[in-house]
């Protein structure tokens, strides 16, 4: 199990850096631990009550939460990381556009 979870952490912080956000205020967030389709509800609803995130996308396949700000909004890393633990997944690396938030 930790041999493939190490596998998979390696290849979503691989897919962040080729691929980093294309909009404005955009983050991208590994985010460990989700198998299934249903588990993406509880999390996107976590993601989406951090005052200033409007939208959040989550690619399964890569484990990886693609989330909109708002204009001017400012998130913490540390405020996403918290919603992703109260979801009970496990937070990865983070990555934001150069016009987003800190």
């Amino acid at each position: 199990m930790i041999g493939r979870l190490s596998i998979a952490a390696f290849l979503a912080v691989t897919l962040l850096a080729a691929a980093p956000p294309t909009g404005t205020n955009e983050v991208r967030m590994v985010v460990l631990g989700v198998v299934a389709p249903s588990a993406t509800f509880g999390l996107n609803k976590h993601l989406l009550g951090i005052p200033g995130v409007q939208q959040v996308r989550f690619d399964l396949m890569h484990g990886i939460a693609a989330l909109r700000l708002a204009p001017g909004a400012v998130v913490t890393d540390e405020q996403l990381r918290a919603a992703v633990r109260s979801a009970s997944y496990t937070p990865g690396p983070i990555s934001r556009d150069p016009a987003g938030g800190n």
